[in-house]
């Protein structure tokens, strides 16, 4: 435990010196800043737009860009970080020599993926509140049935999202690993607009921030389906992950 909790300080100062954080701002400013176009300018001023409570539609808007594409896109930059930083220090080829054990690298490096995951999401829900009451929208704040089930269920599909990615870099080329990883992140606006009611959408790994925020938490068969695969996807990957640590060059490029 000692081990563990000295590699999660040791992370903490390598990501402090990351120049990723600039984009993560970014990433999260694009969709709140969007969705409040959408909303406050065409659909209300434009269209007169009118509902019992306007934050759920405007908190959809946001989610729209913000779950589909910004949100995994962040999580693959965080994950890259964090693998890069062993790589270009040429650290994972030692591993297999020091006394500390692969478990305790791996996770020491999916516990930041879940903190910057979680903390990414408490700075986009502050921005979409803070743009919705910029907007003008005087209904109550839906708290407990709309930003801390979105909050807790979309941060658990990012994480899970998170190991993935995470295994990809280790596994392939870093460039080809954050390529993929943005590419696969396209088509999950396609697959969140799927209405048929289908749990296929589960299956795939990149949707899992954005069904979180949204289908899964109507419970009922789509919430255990989204439990069910973000264990299954995380504990599976966070094995094979490990072992490729432990082989000691988990990377080619």
């Amino acid at each position: 435990m000692k081990d563990w909790i000295r590699m999660l300080a040791i992370e903490r100062c390598k990501l402090r010196r990351s120049k990723m954080w600039l984009v993560i701002i970014l990433l999260t400013l694009l969709p709140v800043i969007y969705g409040y176009v959408i909303y406050s300018i065409i659909m209300v001023n434009q269209y007169g737009y009118d509902t019992e409570n306007h934050w759920y539609m405007y908190t959809v808007m946001v989610f729209l860009f913000y779950g589909t594409i910004c949100l995994p896109v962040a999580v693959a930059i965080v994950a890259r970080a964090l693998h890069g930083f062993e790589k270009e220090a040429g650290n994972w080829e030692k591993i297999s020599l020091s006394p500390i054990t692969a478990t305790h690298v791996f996770l020491s490096k999916w516990a930041w993926i879940a903190t910057l995951a979680c903390l990414t999401q408490l700075w986009t829900f502050s921005l979409i509140i803070a743009g919705g009451y910029i907007a003008g929208i005087q209904d109550q704040l839906p708290v407990l049935t709309l930003f801390i089930p979105a909050f807790l269920l979309g941060t658990f599909g990012a994480s899970a999202a998170g190991t993935l990615q995470f295994y990809l870099y280790l596994r392939f080329n870093t460039s080809s690993a954050l390529s993929l990883n943005i590419l696969m992140s396209i088509p999950v606006f396609l697959i969140f607009s799927n209405e048929s009611g289908s749990l296929l959408p589960y299956l795939y790994p990149w949707a899992l921030p954005i069904l979180g925020m949204t289908a899964a938490t109507s419970g009922g068969i789509q919430l255990l389906t989204f439990i069910s695969v973000c264990l299954l996807l995380s504990l599976g990957l966070s094995y094979l992950s490990i072992r490729l640590i432990k082989q000691g060059v988990p990377a080619n490029g």
